[in-house]
């Protein structure tokens, strides 16, 4: 019905990554571990509202 669908789990005012460097470090794994968080929370509600697409 709706494949491909694309997600975007990406996070408002959030400082810019480029150019990286070690004084950004800490910036950069919080907001990836964010959008982990995120992308995990919309995993998981496919799952609770379409199992039949995850098999057993």
């Amino acid at each position: 019905m709706a494949a491909p669908v694309h997600l975007k789990f990406g996070l408002r005012n959030v400082a810019g990554v480029y150019p990286a460097g070690g004084h950004i470090a800490a910036t950069v794994v919080s907001a990836s571990r964010e959008r982990v968080r995120r992308a995990a929370i919309g995993l998981e509600t496919l799952r609770r509202r379409a199992p039949e697409l995850y098999g057993p």
